[in-house]
Formats: structure tokens, C-alpha cells, sequence
């Protein structure tokens, strides 16, 4: 078996140090540090959301987002929620009412 002073770490050794401690940084970081502030489009009736219609929203992250909040919302009392899986370039929403702007954050 193979010594080595304390002083000295193998090549092999110091590579993967450094890849798990880049590991954990990421696991470290906070996610909502690495937001995006998404003003949802206007659609062709003038409004961000039509009730029960799917709007797909491109949240500009380029990666596949941990979570999302709506941070603002005019046009009456409304509910919105996710009809479909995250993906890395778009967040997929849906509201029970017409909505006339929304601002979702993206993290």
C-alpha cells in the first residue's frame, strides 16, 4: 500500500476534492439568489391569463427552475397554478379567471 506524506495529495485525490466541494457550493447556494422576474405576455384578448387556458410562459433561467411564486397579479381575485412538468426553458400555468397582468418569479 501506498503512503503519502500528509503535506502531498495525489493528483487523482486533489481532482476529486475539488469536485465534491463544487458539489456542495451548488448545494449551498441559495436558489432564489438565481431568480428571474417574468412579466407574463399579453395574449390576443389583451390579457396574461384566460380562464382555464394553459399559457405557457418562457421564464429565461436556462435551466430547469426549483419552484415559482406569482409576485404580482391585477384583474380580480384569481388562482394559478402549474398543468405541467418544469422544463428548462418553459413554466406552463393556468388560471380559474381572467387575468389582465401577472408577474411570476422563477427560482
Amino acid at each position: 500500500m501506498a503512503r503519502f506524506s500528509r503535506s502531498k495529495v495525489p493528483p487523482d485525490v486533489a481532482a476529486l476534492q475539488e469536485r465534491t466541494a463544487s458539489a456542495f457550493a451548488d448545494l449551498e447556494r441559495d436558489p432564489e439568489k438565481d431568480f428571474s422576474d417574468v412579466t407574463v405576455p399579453l395574449n390576443s384578448n389583451g390579457r396574461a391569463f384566460d380562464a382555464g387556458v394553459d399559457r405557457e410562459i418562457n421564464h429565461l433561467l436556462g435551466r430547469k427552475p426549483i419552484g415559482w411564486r406569482i409576485s404580482d397579479i391585477d384583474g380580480g381575485p384569481a388562482s394559478i397554478w402549474r398543468t405541467a412538468a418544469f422544463s428548462a426553458t418553459f413554466l406552463t400555468l393556468q388560471s380559474n379567471a381572467n387575468v389582465t397582468t401577472c408577474t411570476v418569479r422563477v427560482w
